[in-house]
Order: structure tokens, then sequence, then C-alpha cells
């Protein structure tokens, strides 16, 4: 009986088919939708140019934890954070110290639990 069943309200959503357009709509059909969940995270740094802090604002759709690491123009690694920062969901505010940074260019890099971006930074 249960097939019976299946077949029968299979062959009648077939029959409600039509084409329109090259699109085909179903008459009748239940259109479930997701909530529309934020998955968009920033990460901005200031002052910049810095002088012996900068601080990064950040803003994350969810709990995650941070590594930063900062690299000179030629690639060559020259801060990393000694611990993983836990960051709550939401907006944060992190100062760095880089006061013993030559002055020049370096690329901030903010690793999240599934993320990783990038920004340049000036020190003067």
């Amino acid at each position: 009986m249960k097939i019976f069943l299946s077949l029968l309200v299979a062959i009648f959503l077939f029959s409600t088919c039509k084409k329109d357009d090259e699109i085909y709509t179903t008459k009748n059909a239940i259109v479930t939708t997701l909530p529309i969940v934020d998955t968009s995270f920033t990460l901005s740094c200031f002052p910049n140019p810095c002088d012996s802090f900068v601080n990064l604002q950040i803003k994350l759709p969810k709990a995650s934890s941070l590594k930063i690491v900062i690299y000179n123009i030629n690639g060559r690694m020259v801060y990393q954070s000694t611990t993983t920062i836990q960051l709550a969901a939401g907006q944060s505010t992190i100062g760095v110290d880089v006061h013993s940074l030559l002055s020049g260019l370096y690329i901030l890099r903010c690793e999240f639990d599934t993320w990783i971006t990038t920004k340049k930074m000036i020190k003067i």
C-alpha cells in the first residue's frame, strides 16, 4: 500500500510540472528556507602607520582562537604571538606591542580557526 501511495504522489507531482520559458515550476510546492547566518568577519588595524602599538579590531561570527604573525617585507617572520588568543563572537580589539620592530612595511597575518587574513602595516 505504501508503494502505491508513493507512486501516486510521484505521478501527481510530475503531472503538475509545466514548462514556462525554460523554467520548470510545480504547483503547491512547499519551500523551506534556512535562516541567514552572518559568516563574515572583518579585520582592521589602527593606527596605521603605527609607532609602538597597533590595535587589531576583529569582528567574528563565532568564537575562535587567534594567532598573530608579523612578517617583514622580505618574508621573514619578525613577530609571533606567544599564546593563542581565545576570542568570543562579535567585535574585539587587541593591542599588539611592535616597539621592537624597525621602521618599515610589514605584513600582519591573523590565523583564526577557519580563516586566515593579512593586512599591510607600516611601522614608523
